[in-house]
């Protein structure tokens, strides 16, 4: 029997791209944080919660106000960074996420605010889903040594 040519010739496959240091930095951070307040030993728990906490800090429009913003970040809330530090932050995946939700629902006509919301809201629940397997993978690369997830 004779193996197809994919199987004999050599394996050509590119890697996904790591995420930024930056962002499984402030993941371990917001692991050990929630670790603490809530006794979370799970990494699967953990990343759901880092998750839903990016976001509904992405879907706060008090916070997304850029004069509230900046003195997150400065203040080092790893959740801040994680929803809006440069090249880390989950919001400009929201913003994608929400652009291609209201181009397939509505194309270029400009809907009433209230379906605007309700795009929004949608795309986060979707994002959401998708941050909480990142995180979790994150997590799970480091183990539940809690001295790795120390605040630093």
């Amino acid at each position: 029997m004779t193996l197809p040519r994919a199987l004999r010739g050599p394996i050509l496959a590119m890697a996904r791209p790591s995420r930024p240091a930056a962002e499984v930095q402030a993941v371990r951070e917001a692991a050990a944080a929630i670790r603490a307040e809530t006794r979370m030993t799970s990494a699967r728990a953990l990343g759901r919660e880092i998750a839903e906490r990016v976001t509904a800090a992405m879907l706060d429009d008090a916070q997304n106000d850029p004069a509230a913003i900046l003195p997150g970040l400065a203040g080092r809330d790893p959740i801040a960074k994680l929803a809006f530090a440069q090249g880390v932050g989950a919001v400009d995946e929201l913003a994608e996420r929400f652009r291609d939700r209201m181009l397939a629902a509505f194309g270029t006509f400009i809907p009433p605010i209230f379906q605007q919301e309700v795009q929004r809201r949608d795309a986060a629940r979707e994002l959401r889903a998708t941050l909480a397997e990142r995180y979790t993978r994150q997590l799970r690369g480091i183990g539940h040594d809690t001295a790795a997830m120390s605040i630093k």
